[in-house]
C-alpha cells in the first residue's frame, strides 16, 4: 500500500511499510475508505482482506492519475516558462526596427517579459513569494536607488526603470527555480543554445552570407555593437566548457563560440575567455601535475607564463591603440567626476549627460593633450562598470554593485558550482574594461546566475495574500511603460511616414516622459515649422537628461533665429570643447564669431579648420574655402 510522502517530494506517493494498516475512516488525498465487502476486478481495485472485515480502496488508480495530472501540469508550466525565456532572449538579441533604435526595443521587451514572469507566479498553487538573503540584498539596493533619486530630484526613467525591473526578473526567476518550475539544465540549454546561434550568425557575417546589424562593422552579430555580442559569447562559454559530457555537438559549439569571439576582435571578451580557461585549468589534473614538478621547473614555468601574459597584454593594447587610449581618458575624466561628487554621485540614468559636460570642462581649462583631443568622442558609458556605478550612485552605489558580485562569487564557491563561478569571474573581469548593465544579454545572464544562486539555501516565504498583492502590483508599472512604449512607437511611425508634425508629436510628449530622443526630434519638427521659441523650451526639457552635441546645435539654431547670438555661441562652444575634433562645431562657431565681429576668436578657428589633416571630402573642402575667404576678408 501507499502512504503520504512526509517529505513532500514531487512524487506525492511513496511506498509505506507492508505491516502498516489503514485506520477506520482514514483518507488518502481527501478520499474516504469505504467499508464494503465486494468482489471487484483486480485491474480496477486493490483489496485488503482480513479475517473479520474487508476494506476496499475504490478506484485507487484515480489518485495515481491525479498525481500524473499534477505532474503534467507542472511539466506544461515548465515548458511554457522555458519558451517565454527563450522568446525573451530572442527579442533581446534580434535586431528590430519597431522603435527609433533596436537597443530601445530590446530593453522594452526585457522589461515587459520580466513583469510578465513575476505576474505569472500568481497562477501556481504555491503562490507564496520566497525571499532569500540575495533577494533581500537586492531589495535594499532598489530601496537605495529610489531614495537616491528622490533626494537628487533627478531621474531618467527609461534607464532607471530598466535597472530596477531587471531585479524583478531575478526575483521571479529565483522563485520559479525554487518552485521547481525551471531547473539549471533548462537555463543552460537556453543560454548556450542562443549563444551558439549568435556565434553562427557572426561567422555567416564574416563570410558575407549575412549583412551586419551595423554597417560600420563587418561583424557585429545581431547587435549594433560587436562588443556586446563578444562579451555575451565569452560569458556563456562556461555553460558549454564545464559540461561533463563532451559530445561532438558540444565540441562544435566550443569551436564555433571561440571562432566568433576571435573574429569580433573584442579585447574585453578575450580577457573574459582567458580568465575562464585559467579557472578551467585550475580545476583540472594539470595543477596536480605541476605541484609534483621540481622547484626550478616551477620557476621556469612561472616566468614563461608571465612573459606570455606580458606579450599578450602588449598585443591587446596595440590591437586598437586609439580605442585603448580613449578608454584610459574616459576613466580619467570619470575619476574626476567621482572626486567632485563622491557620496551621492550624479544620478541613475544620467551618467552620459554629466560625463560629456565634464569632458567639455576638462578641455576648456586647457588640460587636454593633443592625443586626448584627437581621441575624444561623445560618450555614453564609462567602459568600466565599477566606475560608472560609483559615478551614478556615489560610493554607496558603487559598493552595492561590488558587494553584489562578491556575494554571488562566495555562494558559487560555497556550493562548488564551477559554472556560475566561472561566469561571475569572467563578468567581474570584463567589468573592468567595459560596461555590463547596458550590455543587455550580459546583464540578463548575470541576473540569471544570481537567480540560480538565490534559489538555494535558506528562504522565507511571505503570506500568500500579500504575495498575490505584490504580483498584481506589477500591472501599475506595466501600464506606464506601455504608454512610454506607445509614444516611442508613434515617434518611429512619424519618422517612417515623414509626418513629424509638431501637433502629432505633442500628443505623446507627456507619455514619452524623460525620453531625450523624443524631445530632440519633437524640437526638430518645431524648428522646421519655424516655431523657435517653443522648440527652445522643448530642448531645455531634454537638456535635463542629455548633453548630446545635436541638442546644443539645435539650441544654437533656435537662439540665433531669436537674435540671441551670444547664447548661441555658448552652446556651440560647449560642443567644440566637448569634442575638439568636431568639424561641424568649428564651422558654426567660426560663422558666429564673424557675425559678432569677434575677430581674434574667428581667426583662431579659421586656422584650425585650414590645418585639418583629414581625407579630402566635399564638406572639408567647403569648410576650408569659407575659412580662407573669411581670413582674407578680415586682413587689416
Amino acid at each position: 500500500m501507499f502512504a503520504r510522502n512526509p517529505t513532500n517530494t514531487p512524487e506525492g506517493l511513496v511506498p509505506s511499510s507492508t505491516n502498516s494498516k489503514p485506520l477506520l475512516n482514514e483518507s488518502i488525498y481527501g478520499m474516504k475508505i469505504n467499508k464494503t465487502v465486494t468482489k471487484t476486478p483486480f485491474k480496477h481495485f486493490w483489496s485488503i482482506n482480513s479475517k473479520k472485515r474487508t476494506y476496499t480502496y475504490q478506484k485507487i488508480h484515480f489518485f495515481v492519475n491525479n498525481e500524473k495530472q499534477f505532474a503534467m501540469k507542472k511539466l506544461t508550466a515548465r515548458n511554457i516558462i522555458s519558451l517565454i525565456l527563450f522568446f525573451m532572449l530572442l527579442l533581446c538579441v534580434l535586431p528590430n526596427t519597431t522603435l527609433v533604435n533596436s537597443a530601445m526595443f530590446q530593453q522594452f521587451s526585457f522589461v515587459f517579459i520580466s513583469l510578465g514572469l513575476f505576474f505569472s507566479l500568481v497562477i501556481f498553487s504555491d503562490s507564496k513569494l520566497y525571499i532569500t538573503p540575495v533577494i533581500l540584498y537586492i531589495v535594499s539596493w532598489i530601496g537605495y536607488i529610489s531614495i537616491h533619486s528622490f533626494i537628487k530630484g533627478e531621474c531618467e526613467w527609461y534607464q532607471s526603470s530598466y535597472f530596477i525591473i531587471s531585479f524583478i526578473y531575478m526575483t521571479a526567476l529565483a522563485n520559479l527555480i525554487k518552485k521547481k518550475v525551471l531547473n539549471c539544465k533548462q537555463i543552460a540549454i537556453i543560454f548556450g543554445g542562443i549563444g551558439i546561434l549568435e556565434a553562427c550568425w557572426c561567422i555567416l557575417q564574416f563570410i558575407h552570407l549575412l549583412p551586419p546589424a551595423n554597417p560600420v562593422f563587418t561583424v557585429s552579430g545581431s547587435f549594433d555593437n560587436p562588443n556586446i555580442t563578444a562579451m555575451y559569447l565569452a560569458a556563456i562559454f562556461p555553460f558549454i566548457l564545464f559540461n561533463s559530457k563532451k559530445t561532438l555537438i558540444l565540441w562544435i559549439g566550443i569551436l564555433v563560440i571561440l571562432t566568433a569571439i576571435l573574429i569580433l576582435k573584442c579585447r574585453t571578451a578575450y580577457l573574459g575567455v582567458i580568465v575562464i580557461l585559467l579557472y578551467y585549468l585550475a580545476q583540472s589534473p594539470v595543477i596536480s601535475y605541476i605541484k609534483k614538478l621540481s622547484k626550478l621547473t616551477k620557476i621556469t614555468l612561472t616566468v614563461c607564463v608571465l612573459f606570455t601574459m606580458f606579450i599578450g597584454a602588449f598585443q591587446l593594447y596595440h590591437l586598437k591603440k586609439d580605442s585603448a587610449d580613449g578608454r584610459r581618458f574616459i576613466w580619467k575624466v570619470t575619476t574626476q567626476m567621482i572626486a567632485e561628487k563622491p557620496f551621492f554621485g550624479y544620478g541613475y540614468g544620467l551618467f552620459a549627460k554629466n560625463y560629456n559636460l565634464q569632458q567639455a570642462k576638462y578641455f576648456k581649462e586647457n588640460k587636454g593633450t593633443v592625443q586626448e583631443r584627437q581621441n575624444a568622442r561623445h560618450v555614453y558609458n564609462a567602459f568600466n562598470e565599477y566606475l560608472e556605478q560609483t559615478a551614478k550612485g556615489g560610493i554607496i552605489g558603487g559598493a552595492f554593485f561590488v558587494i553584489f558580485l562578491v556575494i554571488l562569487i562566495v555562494q558559487s564557491y560555497r556550493y562548488k558550482n564551477k559554472v556560475t563561478l566561472a561566469v561571475l569571474l569572467a563578468i567581474g573581469t570584463m567589468s573592468l574594461t567595459n560596461y555590463v548593465q547596458a550590455a543587455l544579454p550580459v546583464w540578463i545572464l548575470l541576473l540569471t546566475v544570481a537567480a540560480l544562486l538565490a534559489s538555494t539555501g535558506k528562504s522565507y516565504s511571505m503570506n500568500s495574500m500579500i504575495s498575490k498583492g505584490l504580483y498584481v502590483s506589477v500591472l501599475i508599472p506595466f501600464v506606464f511603460l506601455s504608454l512610454m512604449f506607445n509614444a516611442q512607437r508613434q515617434l518611429k511611425n512619424s519618422i517612417d511616414e515623414h509626418l513629424s508634425s509638431p501637433d502629432r508629436m505633442e500628443q505623446y510628449a507627456v507619455a514619452a516622459g524623460s525620453s531625450e530622443i523624443y524631445h530632440r526630434l519633437y524640437a526638430k519638427a518645431l524648428i522646421k515649422a519655424q516655431e523657435y521659441e517653443k522648440a527652445l523650451n522643448v530642448l531645455c526639457k531634454a537638456e535635463k537628461y542629455t548633453s548630446s552635441p545635436s541638442l546644443f546645435m539645435l539650441k544654437a539654431t533656435c537662439l540665433e533665429n531669436l537674435h540671441r547670438t551670444k547664447e548661441a555661441v555658448e552652446n556651440i562652444e560647449t560642443v567644440y570643447y566637448m569634442i575638439p575634433n568636431d568639424d561641424d562645431a568649428k564651422f558654426e562657431l567660426m560663422l558666429l564669431y564673424d557675425a559678432l565681429s569677434q575677430t581674434d576668436e574667428m581667426r583662431s578657428i579659421c586656422n584650425e579648420i585650414l590645418s585639418l589633416n583629414k581625407p579630402e571630402s566635399r564638406k572639408v573642402n567647403h569648410y576650408k574655402n569659407i575659412a580662407d575667404s573669411l581670413l582674407k576678408r578680415r586682413v587689416p
